[in-house]
Formats: structure tokens, sequence, C-alpha cells
């Protein structure tokens, strides 16, 4: 079995993590957003969708924002795992 990994085409501007709250993007979803914002879909949905043209022009969440939102999905995983 070969070990050897050939990667086709550029993907140098793909993301894999989403760049607000770290997690891997897993859904079409996430990726769709992953490519225009660089966020997950839950992240888009949570900081970007209301202000999207504000995004674009640098504005960003503050940071005790984001450390309370990553808190509370911190938690929901947490809760989904133990089921």
């Amino acid at each position: 079995m070969s070990t050897n990994l050939n990667i086709i085409g550029d993907c140098s501007e793909d993301i894999f993590y989403c760049t607000i709250c770290k997690y891997p993007l897993i859904t079409s979803k996430d990726f769709v957003s992953g490519a225009e914002f660089k966020s997950c879909n839950d992240c888009f949905l949570t900081f970007i969708e209301s202000d999207i043209s504000g995004w674009k022009n640098g504005k960003r969440p503050e940071k005790k924002k984001v450390n309370d939102y990553l808190l509370t999905k911190k938690k929901l995983n947490e809760r989904k795992v133990k089921l």
C-alpha cells in the first residue's frame, strides 16, 4: 500500500478550519461559508450574516463575544457526545 499523497490542482487557498472558532469545516454549508468568509456556517450565522458589508470592510466581533460563544459551543458539543 502506497502512502504517497498526490494533490491535483492548487489548494493553497482552501481552508479546513474556521478562522473564528477554530473548529474543522465539516458540512457543505461550512465549506460554502469558508470559501467566502473563512468561517464555518455556525460562525457565519452568529457573527457575519447580520452585517456582511461590515465584515467585508474588516469589522470583527469583540474577543469577549467570541470567547462566550466558544464556551457555549463547547458545552453544547460535550452534551452531544454524552448522549
